[in-house]
């Protein structure tokens, strides 16, 4: 979508263009007609790049799921989650 919002903006020949695409996956289509391009979404990426741009960083929220993938070491990143740390368990009266 960010496609169908920025060739109509940067390329001349498509000024006045209604485009529309598809994101092809292994096993499926999904069709982006040209109105998903809407008022919302210009406001949904335009917070996502002043976010982006922004001079403070993002904020941390460290958990197995994502850091998991980080490749930045637990020794430059104290808010690190490690893999093997168990969940608390949880106790009540029920079960």
């Amino acid at each position: 979508m960010i496609y169908l919002y920025a060739v109509p903006r940067a390329l001349e020949r498509y000024k006045n263009a209604k485009l529309r695409g598809q994101a092809t996956y292994r096993d499926h289509t999904v069709r982006i007609p040209a109105e998903a391009v809407d008022d919302r979404f210009v406001q949904n990426f335009g917070a996502l790049i002043r976010r982006l741009s922004a001079d403070e960083p993002a904020r941390r929220m460290p958990s197995r799921q994502e850091c998991r993938y980080c490749d930045i070491g637990a020794a430059d990143c104290p808010a690190q989650v490690d893999e093997s740390s168990e969940t608390e368990a949880g106790v009540t009266a029920d079960f």
